[in-house]
């Protein structure tokens, strides 16, 4: 079968070789941009050259990195690409994520973070950290605001206690607590040296108050001690002078008379001239002076042994004895203190501060201030701080609630306050090391992250804004990209490529085949002019619908 006066062979011939060859042309141009990686070689004749892309890496790798670091990565598009409003935003997420992350993270203990071998060193560390914050304590609580705050602390709650019972805060547990705190004090109290040191010296401050007191003696002591004292007194005197009697009808009393009589002679006798003592020995005799003590029995003593006996004597010796005592109450405390000699006064001061240790040695002792403290709490507990305040007066508890604040604050500013936190604080370094930290979100306010946000935002912003272009601006771009191209493997270089661009390199070997056509078509022109035109027309026209449908 002709046409054109060509045989279908005639046709089909020139066009198969043409496809044939542009198809593997192509295909091979294709494939020589990878392959060899190496050149093939034998001996010393070279089979195959290097691929194109693998021998010009090296050259393409600094091209590109000159073209990103000057044309495509400058810093003035990183400034602007940075100061754009959808980059703040981005900015502004990632910070509050950031933060959130950081804040809600639960922490646990440090010590599994530190090595062995700094242990120590930590340890120091936080040492040296807890008494900076012991000295922070320190100055706060040196400070006026302590006052300040616990005078608000004060009125709030008793504003808020105002009306309940103490008894509610009575609870049995603290008062378990408070009595065994009692104990354990007065137990230390008792065994600390300086007890018998501030007994003694209290003793000695009273004692130099008295001196200077213009009390009378009757101020310091109790009226009922006094009523009880001239009780006595009125009981007393008649039998005092009862049992005088009785000892003065006693043959006794005649021996020791006449003893008292010849040693009074004698005293007298002795202070005398020798002539006088000889005279008076003669006539003052042991003879005589039995005369005289056996007429002075006879006489005197049972006439004074009556009269011991008669009432109206007896009162009047209890009167002048209660008008003495009255004397002696009204006297000033500083007269009395002024009779006594520096010796006894320290001697009573000495004695005195001994009796009063060893009564608090006493084991009663505790006993009884224990249940005077337990006393004490049944009564508070029953009362209303209002109540309390009623009985004290507005003044009185406006002044309690002032010197309350006021001794609270000067104890916690004394340097033993502060020592002992110090010591505190300062014991717990080894141990916090073992304490989970936990989320630092729980020791923060619940609007920590927007506060967080809101500080740092701006400052961290503007940062960004001057910093990163400048630094980028000294960061080898060129150089770091060429680095990163020619350790890129070229197995994933040109598996990079045949990903992206697969398509296309496959349309360009098919391209290769419809161009393969064309040119067979055009070697028909030698043989039928009209063969080849209407062959090269139609593969024109096939190309063209296979470029617009593949590409």
């Amino acid at each position: 079968m002709a046409l054109f006066g060509l045989d279908l062979w005639q046709w089909l011939l020139p066009i198969l070789i043409g496809v044939v060859s542009g198809l593997v042309t192509n295909a091979v141009a294709i494939w020589m941009l990878f392959h060899p990686y190496r050149p093939v070689r034998w001996g010393p004749v070279q089979l195959l050259p290097q691929g194109a892309i693998p021998k010009e890496i090296a050259r393409i790798a600094r091209r590109i990195g000159e073209t990103v670091a000057q044309e495509l990565l400058t810093s003035e598009d990183l400034g602007r690409a940075l100061a754009s409003p959808a980059f703040r935003a981005q900015f502004d997420q990632a910070l509050r994520e950031g933060l959130d992350r950081l804040l809600t993270r639960e922490l646990g203990p440090l010590r599994p973070w530190v090595p062995p071998a700094h242990e120590a060193e930590v340890e120091a560390a936080l040492t040296n950290v807890l008494r900076k914050v012991a000295e922070g304590i320190r100055v706060y609580l040196r400070g006026p605001w302590v006052r300040r705050h616990l005078g608000q602390l004060a009125d709030a709650a008793t504003s808020d206690l105002a009306d309940r019972p103490l008894g509610d805060l009575l609870t049995p547990a603290l008062r378990a607590d408070l009595r065994a705190g009692a104990a354990r004090l007065w137990a230390g109290l008792r065994a600390s040296p300086e007890l018998h040191r501030l007994v003694q010296g209290a003793v000695a401050r009273g004692l130099a108050a008295w001196a200077e007191s213009e009390r009378p003696l009757r101020h310091y002591v109790p009226a009922t001690a006094v009523r009880v004292g001239e009780a006595l007194v009125a009981r007393a005197v008649p039998w005092a002078l009862e049992r005088l009697s009785v000892w003065l009808a006693r043959p006794t009393t005649r021996q020791r008379l006449e003893e008292w009589l010849r040693r009074a002679s004698d005293d007298v006798l002795a202070a005398q001239r020798p002539w006088r003592r000889w005279l008076g020995r003669a006539f003052l005799s042991d003879r005589a002076v039995a005369r005289a003590a056996a007429a002075l029995e006879r006489s005197g003593l049972d006439e004074l042994a009556a009269a011991l006996h008669d009432p109206e004597l007896q009162g009047d010796l209890a009167r002048a004895i209660d008008t003495a005592v009255e004397r002696a109450l009204d006297r000033p405390v500083r007269e009395w203190m002024a009779a006594w000699p520096p010796e006894r006064r320290a001697q009573w001061e000495s004695s005195l501060a001994e009796r009063i240790v060893a009564g608090l040695h006493h084991p009663e002792v505790e006993a009884v201030l224990l249940g005077v403290l337990e006393r004490g709490l049944d009564s508070l507990a029953a009362l209303r701080l209002r109540d309390v305040a009623v009985l004290l007066g507005p003044e009185q508890a406006r002044e309690l609630a002032h010197r309350s604040v006021a001794w609270l604050a000067d104890a916690l500013a004394s340097p033993r306050v502060g020592d002992r936190v110090e010591k505190l604080l300062v014991a717990q370094a080894p141990a916090l090391l073992d304490v989970p930290l936990g989320r630092p979100i729980d020791y923060l306010p619940p609007d920590a992250v927007a506060r967080a946000e809101a500080l740092l935002a701006d400052p961290l912003w503007a940062v960004v804004q001057r910093r990163v272009p400048a630094m980028v601006a000294r960061v080898p771009i060129a150089e770091l990209v060429e680095r990163k191209l020619l350790d890129y493997p070229l197995s994933k270089v040109e598996a990079l490529i045949w990903r992206v661009s697969g398509k296309e390199l496959v349309l360009i070997v098919y391209l290769g085949g419809f161009l393969g056509a064309i040119v067979g078509a055009a070697m028909l022109f030698t043989v039928s002019w009209p063969a080849a035109l209407v062959t090269l027309a139609a593969f024109l026209l096939a190309s063209l619908v296979f470029v617009n449908v593949k590409g």
